[in-house]
């Protein structure tokens, strides 16, 4: 019996403790001090280990009892004994002291990459950066504090900004832009900005290649603001209005008034106008024309003909655009979010409102809403919710300055106001004497006014944008996880141009088409009366879906983090476009014309009226498989790699050509953690190392035969026709990129100074150039394109971050220095082919020499006899024109001045704060570039009214070619003459440039509100763009804006508040 009850004890003893000492899982989040999710923090509990996801959230199996550490390379460890089962615990890291300008945590779109176990380059703009300026979009905000990007004007790149330089010739140039892990399309000034936490720019292979074929110009990856974990409901606030200088129409480089009416005395004398003023078709002349044609005629006297041509040469147009058509912009707007959680759920919401008047007084409304939740359903099921929706609406608002025309010249005395305050006419086609008389009463007021014309034309454009998606993130292991995501993207613009009825384009286009029946006499109308309505629609849907496996495992002192998955993309574009004659918008009827047979015009003459509508239809899709992996040992050695597969329907006949391969590798030694190295003063020290390929897809591309088809029949056949726009190519395939990556990242003791340093080089292979085809092919051309062209980058990136004071008075200082060269390796030039000079804004592919090159004529000087600009041709002085600009067949017979885009750039910035106070002031520099300015063209001076200030340093008598570049006035003009002189030397200057890109100065106050309780207020003022600090040639106003008007400042003041 005893042996029976010590036997039951023993049992039951054992089962009481194995129900006490059996593991269970144990949920968990880890946040900062602020209650910010803290990612990748590795949680350790006796013989395992696991890592949090974007949430902060883990899952690990532990013991009551168990001791559970949590470690961040940024934070302090933090260790506690495990309670009971079924409890959710949390965990606040407090941050390193010498990491508090650290940046953490880095997003590619697919995971988040703690700082180190990083192999690639990466840049982070966080919240703060980016609330240092103004803006309607998020994309300007990045301008002069984001390491390797560059904002410059181009004609090919209408995007204005580039990553590390150009990585292709022909094909795309904007960086791929993604939003809270998907490729975003259609505009990007959609997003509020106040919903940005942060934007991430990849920009190696290693970073970018999991973009696959769309990341070769790198990527840009925005997250968005999320909800939190046990978060009580926060509230924030943000409200600025901008006010923009008006455009300084004086910087315009245009030829005074005088000069022009001397010329046109000139021409008036030499008999140009006459066949104008014998025209049927009356064309415009301008006032000083017709005083001449007056006192030649003898019905104005030679005395006053004079003083009134005096009175309009002290007349200058830009004076009453700059009173009439504009103002000082004003841009207001508002943000509002809400946020907050328990320990199951959270979630963020918010709206904003932006209401904006431009100089023109243009309007621009933008209305977003955004909505995310996030809900832990089960223990290892946690599903994440999206819906983001905003509406833009722009209008069309005063006609902005372009030169008006008398006729087909620019005139620049031209007057919008009579003498009386009333709108002037301007003789825009026809002249003042047909439109006073024509028409018996038969026809509409012809004439033009420029100062009223606009309120009878409207133009606006309406953009809804909707994106919906949902997430379900499944822990089907402590170390392996599945997210199952699909997002919805719908872009629906409206377009709605109406010319009104009294507005001068449908008055013109009535009057024109009114004319006598052929048959009865009576005079009849082909347009019928009313407004003029052109309208354009557009959709475009985009699906994305992706399944992703992610695993996180530690095993003492090896880090395993690995990716894989699958993504499927599919674009749909559909569009139309209508035009209705005779609008009535109050009765919503329209008219009729007959598209078919020709109609008479007042003139005599026959022309077409089109209403033919047309429409779009296109279907992209996109196949992607792709993995990524990293292992870290000992916390100092990571290998990464990635691969990715895409296939598309635009490219390749085949399957493996529809199929595109890329990958990356990469390695980094953090050799602080070394043993052997002793070096306190720079405790923290990593080398990385990376190579891979990435892709570019053009889109517009196919590689099978496409179709364009004409909207309207033929004017002979009145059959439908078209022409070829693609031919059969099934070659083609998207452009590829290599890229070698090194960094060296560092920070010495007490985060003194920290920072980053990354050469890489880069080379663009299979690129869009063009190839020779036999003529006999049929095609009509002896060029197709194909993947043939090839060029290489290199160069700089290099961040530093200083502390050189702390306390009560504080003061940062940030420095970005980055340096490219990109060049044209391989492009195919036609046997023969004439080198000339380049303007240097778009791609001149000149092998061996710089993407976007400046070269020049050489220059030999004005001819002192005449004032004639010479080149050398055979190494002399020549004024043989033609000669000049067809006779070089020798790339290095020209000069070669370098490159038209900065080979150096960044910035500087000094942030120094006093209490409450913090005043940022940025400057940008460029340096190493040139650019070519405009100068007088005597050709398009004569023909077309065309003027520059130029002129009035032009070559007059001998001895000015001593002071001047500028060649003499001839008549008759010789336009090989103009083109030479125009792509000569002397108006090549260099670009180099420091400016003040903006001053920030903001005032932060916190206030307790009770029952623990704060509320945070911040006040600030900010000026955008003050100006230049110094140029490298003191010729020109601004090397931004040679030619253009300067660019304008901006200032606005704003308040912020979070409760």
């Amino acid at each position: 019996m005893k042996q029976i009850l010590l036997f039951t004890l023993l049992i039951s003893h054992c089962c009481i403790y194995s129900q006490t000492t059996s593991s269970f899982p144990l949920k968990g989040q880890v946040l900062d001090r602020d209650g910010s999710p803290i990612a990748l923090a590795t949680i350790t509990t006796p013989g395992r280990s696991t890592v949090t996801d974007n949430a902060g959230l883990f899952t690990i199996r532990a013991r009551t009892g168990d001791s559970i550490t949590v470690t961040h390379s940024s934070f302090k460890p933090v260790s506690q004994l495990v309670a009971a089962p079924g409890t959710l615990i949390t965990i606040r890291l407090d941050q390193e002291m010498g990491d508090l300008d650290d940046v953490t945590v880095f997003s590619t779109g697919y995971q988040s990459i703690p700082k180190e176990r990083v192999t690639g380059s990466f840049t982070q703009v966080d919240n703060k950066t980016l609330n240092l300026q103004q803006g309607v979009g998020i994309i300007e905000r990045l301008k002069g504090v984001t390491n390797g990007m560059l904002f410059e004007k181009k004609l090919d790149n209408p995007a204005g900004y580039n990553i590390r330089g150009l990585s292709t010739i022909n094909g795309p140039k904007a960086p791929l832009i993604v939003v809270d892990n998907f490729q975003y399309e259609g505009d990007i000034n959609t997003i509020n900005p106040n919903d940005v936490e942060s934007v991430t720019i990849l920009k190696d292979a290693a970073a970018t290649s999991i973009w696959g074929a769309r990341a070769g110009n790198g990527v840009i990856v925005i997250t968005t603001k999320k909800g939190r974990l046990n978060q009580p409901v926060r509230v924030g606030f943000n409200s600025n209005i901008v006010i923009t200088e008006k455009p300084d129409l004086f910087s315009l480089k245009q030829m005074s008034s005088t000069d022009y009416i001397d010329v046109e005395k000139f021409l008036f004398n030499q008999g140009y106008f006459q066949g104008d003023e014998t025209s049927p078709f009356y064309p415009g002349l301008s006032p000083v024309v017709e005083l001449l044609i007056k006192e030649r005629d003898g019905l104005m006297s030679p005395a006053d003909v004079a003083l009134a041509i005096t009175e309009l040469g002290k007349h200058d147009l830009r004076s009453d655009y700059d009173q009439y058509m504009y103002h000082a912009s004003v841009n207001q707007q508002y943000s509002i979010n809400l946020q907050g959680g328990s320990n199951r759920a959270s979630w963020y919401v918010s709206g904003g409102y932006d209401h904006n008047s431009g100089n023109s007084y243009d309007l621009f409304r933008r209305v977003t809403f955004n909505l995310n939740n996030n809900i832990q359903l089960l223990k290892n099921l946690r599903i994440g919710t999206g819906l983001t929706y905003s509406a833009t609406r722009t209008g069309s608002g005063r006609s902005a300055y372009t030169a008006l025309r008398a006729g087909n010249r620019i005139v620049p005395y031209l007057s919008l106001v009579n003498p009386d305050g009333s709108a002037a006419s301007v003789p825009l086609i026809y002249r003042n004497s047909f439109t006073d008389t024509v028409g018996a009463g038969n026809l509409l007021d012809w004439k033009y006014y420029p100062l009223d014309n606009w309120k009878h034309n409207h133009y606006s454009t309406n953009l809804r944008n909707l994106v919906a998606n949902i997430n379900i993130n499944w822990q089907i292991l402590p170390s392996l996880s599945l997210d199952l995501m699909y997002q919805y993207q719908q872009q629906q613009a409206a377009a709605l141009n109406q010319q009104g009825l009294d507005g001068f384009e449908t008055r013109n286009l009535i009057n024109t088409f009114t004319g006598p029946d052929p048959v009865t006499g009576v005079i009849t109308r082909a347009v019928p009366l009313g407004d003029i309505l052109n309208t354009s629609n557009s959709l475009s849907e985009t699906h994305n879906g992706r399944a992703q496996l992610n695993f996180n495992q530690t095993y003492g002192e090896h880090q395993f983090s690995v990716i894989a998955g699958t993504d499927i993309r599919q674009t749909h574009v559909t569009g139309n476009s209508f035009i209705a004659y005779g609008y009535d918008g109050n009765y919503l009827t329209v008219g009729t014309v007959d598209p078919i047979h020709a109609a008479t015009t007042w003139f005599g003459s026959t022309g077409y009226l089109d209403n033919t509508p047309s429409f779009e239809d296109r279907t992209n899709r996109i196949v992607s498989l792709f993995t990524n992996g990293a292992y870290t040992f000992r916390n100092r050695y990571t290998l990464s790699g990635s691969a990715r597969r895409d296939a598309s329907n635009l490219f390749g006949l085949s399957t493996n050509d529809k199929w595109n391969p890329l990958w990356s590798a990469g390695a980094a030694w953090n050799i602080s953690e070394e043993n052997f190295y002793k070096l306190k003063a720079i405790p923290y020290l990593k080398f990385r190392l990376t190579y891979g390929y990435s892709g570019n897809l053009d889109q517009s591309k196919s590689a099978v035969t496409t179709m364009g088809y004409y909207p309207s029949p033929d004017a002979q056949t009145n059959l439908l026709y078209g022409m070829v726009s693609q031919f059969y190519n099934p070659s083609l395939r998207w452009e590829k990129l290599r890229m070698i990556n090194l960094g060296l990242d560092f920070r010495v003791a007490g985060n003194v100074l920290s920072g980053s340093i990354e050469y890489y080089s880069k080379r663009g292979s299979d690129l869009f150039g063009p190839s020779p085809i036999d003529y006999t092919a049929g095609l009509g051309q002896n060029q197709v394109e194909k993947n043939v062209a090839d060029m290489k980058g290199h160069g700089w990136d290099i961040s530093l971050q200083s502390q050189n004071f702390r306390g009560k008075f504080s003061w940062v200082t940030n420095l970005i220095f980055n340096s490219n060269r990109s060049k044209t390796l391989n492009y195919f030039i036609p046997p023969g082919s004439n080198w000339g000079g380049t303007f240097g804004g778009s791609i001149s592919p000149i092998p061996g020499r710089d993407l976007y090159a400046i070269q020049s004529y050489p220059w030999a000087g004005l001819d002192p006899v005449n004032g004639n600009p010479r080149g050398f041709l055979n190494k002399q002085p020549s004024s043989n024109y033609f000669g000049l600009l067809y006779g070089i067949t020798d790339p290095d017979s020209v000069v070669y001045h370098g490159a038209a885009s900065p080979k150096i750039f960044g910035s500087l910035g000094n942030s120094f704060s006093y209490k409450n106070f913090t005043l940022t002031v940025n400057m940008i520099y460029k340096f190493g570039y040139f650019f070519r300015q405009t100068t007088i063209n005597y050709t398009q001076l004569i023909e077309n009214g065309i003027g520059h200030s130029d002129y009035g340093q032009r070559w007059q008598q001998p001895g000015d070619e001593l002071n001047t570049s500028v060649p003499s006035f001839i008549y008759p003009t010789d336009s090989y003459r103009d083109n030479f002189y125009a792509l000569s030397e002397p108006n090549v200057h260099k670009g180099s440039q420091i400016r003040l890109q903006f001053v920030n100065l903001s005032y932060d106050r916190n206030v307790k509100l009770g029952k623990g309780r704060a509320s945070t207020f911040t006040f600030y003022l900010n000026a955008s763009n003050p100006g230049l600090l110094w140029k490298a040639d003191k010729q020109v106003a601004d090397p931004d804006s040679p030619d253009g008007i300067r660019a304008q400042k901006s200032y606005a003041i704003g308040l912020k508040a979070s409760f």
